[in-house]
């Protein structure tokens, strides 16, 4: 008798965790079948995986939230992040005022520098003072001076009557002002040991695709997309390994109030300098003369003295009747220009040996190629560097070590 009570218990509760197992099955496939169908279908709301406010009408930052954890804010807010860093790294320059008041009571507009009235902007470089600048005043702008070398004419008024000024409201004086008429932007120097510092990007760390954002002094900022660099524009066939090069275009282009003003990525490194007619440059231009200031305290940029063209963006044509097999298109050959001349005489090139016809494959193990064109490779070097050429003369690989000379 209590056998069959027993049995009766367990056949009870088997048939509970049937039904409650079964109970739980179908709750979960109804469930996914309401989300699938009719909650996601009405309300776009994703219950398992993440919500995505930025579809719809949400005005504002792109917000996505995964698994109600995590948070990410997108490219605007990290362009915010960007612009507010880099306030600090800018520099207004203003002619100078001096102190009409002897009270230090009694309150004179002259007394005071408007941080809207600035006559040029600058970006620091390095914390010992260093700036660089598109500005010059007119009279420098026409004065006739070697590039690179202090002493140019104007110089000293310059120096009595302009100022630098920080974010922070510290005004210091220019004790100092190099010219590079290449690049067409100055460097001045103030002293100072605490500066903030932006990083500059090296060759080929700026892109096509890439976000980037444009800073004033004045606090103004332009968001944008690299669209492409002169390098992917025509060119003449026959460059000049000495010639600076490059220029960035964006998508959207700033308006004329940025002329003078940097571009950044959004990392806070600066990616170009703007010029007053609104031509980026890459901030890569000016590895050369920053590193030839630090050393050498002007600006001493390297020659080869080579005329060459880029074998990247030639294609062999092949023999009648024949199929040519792809090459390996790179190197830049050492070629005659419009004037006939292949190579400077006298120049770091003519000195080491190299010839017209010669194929130069690599400087100090940097492959020429449409990456890395010569005259941008020679372009981060200044003169005096001693370099190791990998080139090629009729078929044969061969090795030199070339001193570079000074690009007058």
């Amino acid at each position: 008798m209590e056998e069959n009570k027993k049995n009766k218990k367990n056949g009870i509760l088997l048939i509970v965790i049937i039904a409650t197992v079964f109970g739980m099955a179908s709750g979960i496939a109804g469930g996914l079948a309401a989300r699938t169908y009719l909650i996601d279908s009405f309300y776009d709301i994703p219950f398992f995986g993440e919500i995505n406010f930025s579809n719809g009408n949400y005005n504002g930052s792109n917000l996505i939230i995964r698994d109600a954890k995590k948070v990410i804010v997108e490219q605007d807010t990290k362009a915010q992040e960007t612009i507010n860093s880099a306030s600090m790294s800018l520099v207004g320059i203003f002619k100078k005022s001096l102190p009409k008041s002897e009270k230090a009571d009694n309150f004179n507009l002259s007394d005071y520098y408007q941080v809207n009235q600035e006559v040029g902007q600058g970006i620091i470089i390095t914390s010992d003072g260093w700036i660089a600048t598109n500005f010059l005043p007119a009279e420098m702008e026409q004065a006739p001076q070697e590039a690179g070398r202090a002493g140019a004419v104007g110089e000293e008024n310059f120096l009595e009557n302009y100022a630098v000024i920080t974010k922070d409201g510290k005004v210091y004086a220019v004790d100092k002002i190099i010219r590079d008429k290449l690049a067409k932007f100055n460097f001045l120097h103030v002293e100072t040991k605490d500066f903030s510092v932006r990083s500059f990007i090296g060759r080929g760390g700026i892109a096509r695709g890439q976000s980037v954002v444009a800073v004033n002094w004045d606090g103004a900022s332009w968001l944008s997309v690299v669209s492409a660099m002169e390098s992917d524009k025509d060119q003449a066939i026959v460059n000049s390994s000495d010639g600076i090069s490059g220029e960035i275009f964006l998508v959207d282009e700033p308006s004329e109030k940025f002329n003078g003003s940097f571009l950044l990525n959004l990392a806070g490194e600066v990616a170009g300098l703007i010029d007053n007619q609104g031509k980026i440059m890459p901030a890569s231009q000016f590895a050369a003369p920053i590193k030839s200031l630090l050393k050498n305290k002007e600006i001493k940029r390297a020659s080869l003295g080579v005329n060459y063209v880029d074998l990247s963006g030639l294609v062999k044509a092949p023999v009648l009747n024949s199929v040519q097999e792809s090459e390996s298109n790179k190197g830049a050959v050492i070629y005659k220009n419009k004037q006939g001349a292949a190579i400077v005489k006298g120049g770091a090139a003519d000195k080491a040996g190299l010839k017209e016809g010669d194929i130069i494959i690599a400087i100090d193990n940097i492959e020429i190629n449409k990456d890395n064109k010569l005259n941008d490779v020679i372009g981060q070097y200044i003169a005096g560097d001693k370099v190791m050429i990998a080139y090629s003369r009729d078929g044969d690989k061969k090795e030199v070590e070339v001193v570079l000379g000074e690009l007058k």
